[in-house]
């Protein structure tokens, strides 16, 4: 156990960076999100931003943007787990739902607050846990 530990913590923050950052475009792939939305999920100013994470080896993410892209793959990973296919799955996240006022949960999480993917992560977490 101990050595899968060091083995962990030897992981460059780099590496976690890399691996995450892609995570999240094939995700955005896979939703149909547009750059501007990608940056804002992201918390960027700028869809500009983003071609310095596809194009910038070694790319080191902030702990926010790490926090946002995590919120980002809990969901994409409960949506997974809550609905049958990948299909309904990525429908799910642009329809309404009026436990996001009416919005969508992608238009809820654009509101571009990090708290705002955070409740549609415990939105989906709370009803895997039903």
């Amino acid at each position: 156990m101990a050595d899968l530990t060091n083995e962990i913590s030897e992981v460059s923050g780099d590496k976690i960076s890399a691996i995450a950052i892609k995570t999240f475009f094939n995700i955005m792939d896979e939703w149909e999100v547009p750059a501007a939305n990608q940056a804002n999920l992201l918390g960027l100013k700028e869809a500009e931003s983003l071609d310095n994470f596809k194009i910038s080896t070694p790319v080191t993410l902030t702990d926010e943007i790490l926090k946002r892209i995590s919120y980002i793959l809990g969901i994409y990973k409960g949506l997974g787990n809550l609905l049958p296919t990948r299909t309904q799955s990525n429908k799910w996240i642009k329809k309404p739902n009026v436990n996001f006022g009416s919005l969508s949960a992608l238009d809820y999480m654009l509101q571009g607050e990090v708290f705002n993917l955070r409740e549609v992560r415990e939105y989906i977490d709370a009803q895997i846990n039903n």
